[in-house]
């Protein structure tokens, strides 16, 4: 997206606007917040996750592929029930939570943490 041509003003209240946007979008999935995070996407918006891979030989094949927001909604809603039908389960990852390393690492210690406490609930129930 370039700027050029705009007002100076304008301009700067659509790059604002934007990282709002992004950083709205980082805070929803740091929070783990998968209900909201649909609501980023448009009626028709695509969700692709793609290996690096894939992406730099000009591969069409993703991992993942919702189009639409039906198709979206439901692959939160499926993710949802497995992660409730599995208590020590916890996601973590470039797909779910950011893509840097500093992200997956927080990501993963996030998950252990879950998984830990809930192998702790159940070594104190069990006891």
């Amino acid at each position: 997206m370039t700027t050029t041509g705009m007002p100076p003003a304008e301009a700067r209240a659509l790059r604002a606007d934007l990282r709002d946007f992004y950083d709205d979008y980082a805070v929803c999935l740091d929070e783990e917040d998968l209900g909201r995070w649909t609501t980023f996407f448009t009626d028709d918006g695509i969700y692709r996750v793609t290996s690096r891979e894939n992406h730099a030989a000009g591969l069409p094949l993703c991992a993942i592929e919702c189009v639409g927001m039906p198709m979206i909604r439901d692959r939160v809603a499926a993710i949802e029930a497995r992660l409730e039908a599995w208590p020590g389960l916890a996601l973590a990852g470039g797909a779910y939570r950011g893509v840097g390393i500093p992200d997956c690492i927080r990501s993963g210690e996030a998950a252990a943490e879950r998984v830990a406490a809930t192998t702790l609930a159940r070594a104190v129930a069990g006891a």
